[in-house]
């Protein structure tokens, strides 16, 4: 089968690979399409310790399942789902707490950027995100971010109406602020590149084009707001928001930061002003489940993210379009 190779930075094939093979408790599918999301992204550009040439990369997947090996799993032959990238042990006391996201023993699976993949059934069986004529599949590959997004906002809790400052305009951040506008919130998006700000403004939201006036300058005239999600990997970012955040407010790291990121901050204003810094990392079932329901109830929402589809013959391609900032969401299809 054909599969497309991380041969180096910047640099993926396409080659042939032998099929799968399946064993107890897994499934067959016939991959249809994955989402390039920012982890492959920054192993492309740059490199990742998780993802070391030459491997497959891509977890956002969409597939039908096309061959099982138990009986109990015939009733899933020849039906689409979106699937989750982990399985949590489901042993473990974060398991049995509803949190699989900080489960230490998680089940990965990888390498979706292939014509037939093999998953554990019960990445199937958690969440039953089935891919049907209501929702289209190429739609369903933003079910993980989404999930992502979330738990991330589950963390913060916020009540209706409130202000809610999204820093950076990228995939993530733009899937935040629908989610958050659909909940009833006052969204406030910043960006530095046009091409996203321009994106986000088709989208009806207000923007701080972060070029023109600082986060603190406009939080100063403007007022300030009651949360603030970080989805972009500035630690400058991160430590500004503390200026632009109200007192009982709370600040989001929701960007992947890297593990020789450092912060300085001011604890004086978390003591007496009441501020959490939290973070948020991954989904729970539920949260995937939720995800898949909202994209199906309010696609249209979503459909802009999607900014360029590609056949597997064009990965190079496909991963050139997701690396430039224009871009939000670039998806793969695979059959």
């Amino acid at each position: 089968m054909k599969a497309a190779i991380y041969k180096e930075i910047g640099k993926i094939e396409i080659e042939e690979v032998s099929n799968p093979v399946l064993t107890d408790d897994e499934v067959l599918l016939r991959v249809e399409v994955v989402g390039i999301c920012g982890t492959d992204i920054k192993t492309y550009k740059r490199g990742h310790p998780l993802f070391r040439p030459p491997c497959i990369l891509g977890h956002e997947v969409v597939g039908t399942v096309v061959k099982v090996n138990t009986v109990a799993d015939n009733e899933l032959l020849g039906r689409k789902f979106a699937i989750p990238p982990y399985l949590g042990c489901g042993e473990c006391e974060f398991c049995k707490k509803g949190f699989s996201e900080l489960c230490r023993n998680k089940i990965w699976i990888n390498g979706a950027f292939v014509e037939y993949l093999v998953v554990p059934t019960g990445l199937i069986r958690r969440t039953m995100a089935e891919v049907d004529m209501e929702i289209n599949d190429a739609i369903a590959t933003l079910t993980e971010p989404l999930a992502c997004v979330i738990h991330g906002i589950e963390r913060i809790k916020p009540r209706e109406q409130e202000r809610i400052l999204v820093i950076g305009a990228g995939p993530m951040g733009i899937l935040a602020s629908i989610l958050l506008r659909n909940r009833n919130n006052q969204v406030f998006l910043s960006e530095i590149n046009e091409n996203r700000l321009a994106l986000a403004q088709t989208m009806k939201f207000e923007t701080i084009n972060v070029n023109m006036v600082s986060l603190t300058d406009f939080s100063s005239k403007m007022g300030k707001f009651d949360h603030i999600i970080v989805a972009n990997d500035s630690t400058d970012a991160v430590i500004e928001a503390f200026n632009c955040v109200k007192p009982g407010g709370k600040i989001e790291l929701f960007g992947g930061m890297s593990r020789s990121s450092r912060l300085s901050i001011d604890p004086y204003y978390i003591h007496y002003d009441e501020i959490d810094l939290i973070g948020s990392f991954g989904f729970s079932d539920q949260d995937f489940r939720n995800a898949f329901q909202e994209l199906k109830i309010h696609q249209n929402m979503y459909v802009k993210l999607i900014t360029g589809e590609f056949n597997l013959n064009e990965i190079e391609k496909a991963f050139q379009a997701a690396a430039n900032p224009s871009n939000l969401k670039i998806v793969v299809r695979i059959s």
